[in-house]
């Protein structure tokens, strides 16, 4: 007997009919994440909102979205205990479908969220592990131009469906002061000693950082979706924008009227300004565990030849 069992989603009612069968199994393995038959492969973001399998071949520029920490992007689907719905109906939890009415002001289509997608994918491709993803940004808050600031960066990765709706995958996230210890998980060697740093304000970094597990069958003829914010709330507190102490919390609540003091300086929770680079020096991609031999790199290139 395996010792451990895991699910493998997939497509379900997609009208399809070569995709009834792809996905919506039991998978047994010894351990998890699997090694055998797993091999990363890169998704390269573009300032356009397209997402391929192709690097940058010139500075872009810079993609842009505002994170205002008292009017946060809402948590809709994944692995939530007791977040609810914006309209308090249901419980958020699992594959929901993000570009309902009901969400998608909430979650997608509304300022402080930028949005990236494939074309259709020629074949099927079966994701099994923690996806990790390469962010580089920089993060302009108030009317600040220099000096140190915090923020945070979340990833949603989204299902396509051919007829529109938009289904959760899995996301991740990252703070910036911990950004050293979150390339240590990605990068496989987790140092419990990393340092806790505040960044400078309009200062591109690298962000590596390991997404939550999934096992997941993209099918034939969907599109697969990445969405950037700054905020995820409530499983996730929404970041202030604010230098924090080391070894210190700013835990606070949208709109709550609380304030932080850094080295003697009162600092009310500020609006900030997030810039996502896209060039050969600042490859923003994502990297996922692509299980079995079918190459998402391949599959893609050959459809736009």
């Amino acid at each position: 007997v395996d010792p451990i069992r895991f699910y493998v989603i997939g497509p379900v009612n997609d009208g399809i009919a070569e995709n009834e069968n792809m996905g919506n199994y039991w998978f047994g393995a010894d351990t998890f994440p699997i090694k055998d038959n797993i091999h990363f492969e890169s998704l390269f973001l573009h300032k356009n909102g397209t997402l391929d399998a192709n690097p940058p071949t010139t500075d872009e520029g810079l993609a842009i979205y505002v994170h205002d920490p008292d009017d946060p992007i809402h948590t809709i689907g994944g692995g939530n205990m007791l977040v609810k719905t914006p309209q308090g109906d249901r419980d958020s939890q699992g594959q929901m479908n993000l570009a309902d009415p009901n969400f998608a002001p909430y979650t997608m289509d509304r300022e402080g969220v930028v949005k990236f997608e494939t074309d259709v994918l020629p074949d099927s491709l079966c994701v099994i592990g923690f996806p990790k993803y390469k962010l580089y940004a920089k993060s302009n808050p108030g009317n600040t131009v220099a000096g140190p600031t915090d923020c945070d960066f979340y990833i949603r990765i989204l299902d396509v469906y051919p007829d529109g709706k938009e289904f959760f995958v899995v996301e991740g996230g990252v703070n910036a002061r911990a950004r050293e210890f979150a390339k240590s998980i990605a990068e496989g060697h987790e140092n419990d000693d990393a340092l806790f740093s505040n960044i400078e304000v309009g200062k591109i970094y690298e962000y590596f950082f390991q997404m939550y597990p999934i096992a997941y069958t993209f099918a034939k003829d969907h599109k697969i979706k990445i969405l950037i914010s700054s905020s995820n709330y409530p499983r996730f507190q929404a970041n202030a924008n604010v230098p924090i102490e080391d070894g210190a919390f700013f835990r606070r609540k949208p709109s709550d009227g609380r304030t932080y003091i850094y080295k003697g300086i009162e600092y009310a929770p500020r609006t900030s300004v997030q810039r996502v680079a896209f060039s050969p020096n600042y490859p923003t991609h994502i990297e996922l565990p692509v299980y079995g031999q079918t190459s998402l790199i391949t599959a893609i290139k050959k459809q736009e030849i």
